[in-house]
C-alpha cells in the first residue's frame, strides 16, 4: 500500500502502534524468518565484514544474526553513536558477551575500553534499522539522523540491507532529496525484489552531496 500519512512524524507514531501491537510469540517467529532471510543472501555469504545495528526496544532483532555472524567468521562491526557529531563510528566487536553496554538511547554500543574503530570502507555488508521501509528501498528512521549522515557519507561503498516486520512495509513512503536507499529490503515474508531506478540513485546520490 501507499501510505497517506505524509508527515514523518505521524508515520513514526503510527508504525510504533503497529510494532506494539505484534505478540511477543509472533515476533519471535518473524525475527527468525528474518534472520535466516539474511543468512541466505549471497551478497552475506560473499561479505567478510558485517555491519549490524544491535537491536533494542521494538527493533527487529538482530542479536542472533550477530552471533552467526561471529560463527561464520566473519568481522562484526556494530555502530557507536557520536552525539556531538550526530553520526556513527562503526566499531569491530569480537564479542557480544562483554565490553557491550547501554548508550545513548538504551542501544548496545561498545563501552570505551572495548571501542576499536575501523574504516567504512571495510564493510563490505550494512544491515540497517528502520520504522518503515518502502518497497524502492527508502526508510523512515526514528528522527534522529545518524544514519541518514552516516550513510550519505558512504552511499555506494557496500551492500545495505534494510529490514522490518511486513507489517512496517508499504509501497511508498515520503522522501526527501538526500535521503539514500537501502539496496535489499528483508522481512518475515522474505526478500523484496525492490522497484529502484538508476535515475532514482542518482538524484539520491545528488541530493546527499
Amino acid at each position: 500500500m501507499k501510505t497517506a500519512i505524509q508527515n514523518k512524524n505521524e508515520l513514526r507514531r503510527y508504525f510504533r502502534g503497529l510494532l506494539a501491537g505484534i505478540a511477543p510469540a509472533e515476533r519471535k517467529v518473524a525475527d527468525e524468518l528474518i534472520c535466516s532471510s539474511l543468512l541466505s543472501l549471497e551478497e552475506f555469504k560473499n561479505a567478510q565484514s558485517i555491519m549490524t545495528y544491535l537491536s533494542f526496544a521494538d527493533e527487529v532483532d538482530t542479536l542472533n544474526f550477530a552471533r552467526r555472524v561471529l560463527e561464520c567468521g566473519k568481522r562484526l562491526i556494530v555502530p557507536k553513536v557520536q552525539t556531538q557529531r550526530k553520526n556513527l563510528l562503526p566499531c569491530e566487536v569480537k564479542n557480544l558477551e562483554e565490553g557491550l553496554l547501554p548508550g545513548l538511547y538504551g542501544i548496545l554500543e561498545p563501552d570505551e575500553n572495548h571501542t576499536h574503530p575501523v574504516e567504512a570502507g571495510v564493510i563490505d555488508f550494512h544491515v540497517v534499522p528502520a520504522l518503515a521501509l518502502d518497497r524502492s528501498g527508502f526508510r523512515l528512521g526514528r528522527g534522529g539522523g545518524y544514519y541518514d549522515r552516516f550513510l550519505s557519507g558512504i552511499e555506494g561503498r557496500f551492500f545495505t540491507v534494510g529490514i522490518c516486520y511486513n507489517c512496517q512495509l508499504v509501497d511508498e513512503l515520503p522522501r526527501e532529496q538526500w535521503d539514500i536507499p537501502v539496496k535489499r529490503v528483508v522481512t518475515d515474508k522474505g526478500i523484496i525484489h525492490l522497484n529502484v531506478t538508476n535515475s532514482e540513485r542518482a538524484t539520491n546520490k545528488r541530493g546527499g552531496a
